[in-house]
């Protein structure tokens, strides 16, 4: 729901002042939940993130021991 706030409008009755501030609190409400949610959702694949990278060094490691060990097959699930 990306609208332009820049639509070409003929000339308004009076009353345009009252629409205009509604809409734009309102455009800044959106904005607001938009931003909120967005946020949010990066808070949450960071978290993620993180644990695959946790995931995927801890599996470099055991991959470098077992071989500094010279064990080759010590595959753990």
């Amino acid at each position: 729901m990306a609208q332009s706030t820049r639509q070409p409008f003929a000339c308004r009755p009076q009353g345009v002042l009252i629409d205009s501030s509604d809409r734009v609190l309102r455009l800044s409400e959106a904005r607001h939940a938009y931003e909120t949610r967005l946020c949010e959702l990066e808070r949450q694949f960071e978290v993620k993130a993180a644990k695959v990278r946790e995931e995927y060094l801890a599996a470099l490691l055991e991959i470098h021991t077992s071989e500094a060990n010279g064990t080759q097959h010590a595959h753990h699930s």
